[in-house]
């Protein structure tokens, strides 16, 4: 049900105009940390921290997702997230890697996704990761998993943005 609520926000915060800036989505992963005091959770920014994301709060639904099925899903004794946010090659995105050492997403979780469907034969364990990929849909984005080595996987968010000049 927490879940159901925070499509219902989605849907509410994607009328909502607000931007924030690199630096802002930085301190946010800071005060999501202090949730899960058992992981390590570290954030860099190769990029300019003064570009802003559209609905960024949109964003933050996203990241939240992330961290929180990296840590509570991870089989390590300290589960362990890293956060790179870099450019894009055609500067009109920013990219988010979110890495863990945990045992990496399932690729049915990822299958049905992709399909766009669920089934009662093909469907996922929750709404987890639809929920990061709705939320990156509402942002122009998209969202894409890899492999991270033989534990872990690396979900990579492809977000729009701009620089204030």
């Amino acid at each position: 049900s927490e879940k159901a609520k925070d499509i219902r926000a989605l849907f509410r915060r994607r009328q909502d105009e607000q931007t924030v800036e690199l630096s802002q989505v930085a301190t946010f992963i800071d005060t999501i940390s202090d949730d899960f005091p058992e992981a390590s959770i570290e954030c860099a920014i190769e990029t300019n921290d003064r570009q802003r994301i559209r609905n960024g709060s949109l964003l933050q639904v996203a990241i939240e997702e992330a961290i929180e099925n990296a840590v509570v899903h991870n089989n390590q004794e300290q589960p362990m997230v890293e956060i790179l946010i870099t450019d894009c090659q055609n500067n009109e995105e920013i990219t988010i890697q979110i890495s863990d050492n945990g045992p990496g997403i399932p690729p049915n979780e990822w299958d049905v996704i992709f399909g766009g469907e669920e089934t009662p034969l093909i469907h996922g364990s929750g709404i987890g990761v639809w929920l990061m990929y709705w939320t990156l849909t509402a942002l122009g984005g998209a969202v894409e998993l890899t492999d991270s080595g033989p534990n872990g996987s690396t979900i990579t968010f492809f977000v729009p943005s701009r620089t204030d000049k």
